[in-house]
């Protein structure tokens, strides 16, 4: 991020770094994002998220300016809902050696799901 800001100087870019790392407190971590969301306050807002920070950034996505949530490696686990993704654009960057992503077809254990 330190080196995209500079050359990009129009878009606010933000880090979110979360007070706790744990699957248990994913609520937590979504307030977190939500709060930085607000605090950049931008009128348009792109989210990206990796493994745990894309089921975060898929619930932060009923912020208001958000747009797009771009996951790498995402991990959507089971119980999480996915209806707050509903009208947003949702980009997957998955690759073959990542673990299965359910409900997101040719993305499947033993699947190569990228190719070069």
């Amino acid at each position: 991020m330190t080196r995209l800001a500079p050359a990009f100087p129009q878009l606010a870019f933000a880090e979110v770094r979360y007070r706790i790392k744990s699957w248990e407190k994913l609520d937590w971590c979504i307030d977190d994002a939500r709060a930085a969301i607000e605090a950049v306050g931008a009128e348009r807002t792109l989210l990206v998220g990796f493994s745990m920070g894309g089921a975060v950034a898929s619930q932060a996505a009923t912020e208001q300016s958000v747009e797009v949530v771009v996951g790498l490696a995402p991990w959507f686990p089971d119980r999480l809902p996915l209806e707050t993704l509903r009208g947003h654009r949702l980009r997957v960057l998955h690759g073959s050696l990542d673990r299965w992503l359910p409900g997101i077809p040719g993305v499947g254990s033993g699947r190569q799901s990228c190719r070069t």
